[in-house]
């Protein structure tokens, strides 16, 4: 569960790299009464969020950001960026000595 004061892993847009920041505010609403839509990315990646949930999108020029509901964004015409997670294949293993500077 989600609480005030805890950190999470975002995205800066003024800074361009991702951060963690605290939670200023937490919503609870009940579920039920809200519409949900599933968005599917280009790589086969879907996310399922509240269609008011407010997308941050980069204009052309990559510098300047505007919101859009995310039951607002449209099919070849948003992209969203998204921090992708990759396994990558350990290739080499040495044993250092327990004098790491020399």
């Amino acid at each position: 569960r989600l609480e005030v004061g805890q950190r999470v892993l975002c995205y800066d847009h003024l800074s361009r790299a991702t951060r963690f920041a605290a939670v200023q505010e937490v919503d609870v609403k009940d579920a039920t009464e809200t519409q949900w839509v599933e968005v599917t990315l280009s790589d086969g990646a879907t996310l399922q969020m509240a269609t008011d949930h407010p997308i941050c999108l980069a204009d052309e020029d990559g510098v300047h950001s505007y919101v859009v509901r995310a039951g607002n964004l449209r099919p070849g015409v948003h992209s969203l960026e998204r921090l992708k997670v990759v396994q990558v294949e350990v290739t080499d293993v040495q044993l250092l000595s327990n004098n790491v500077s020399g």
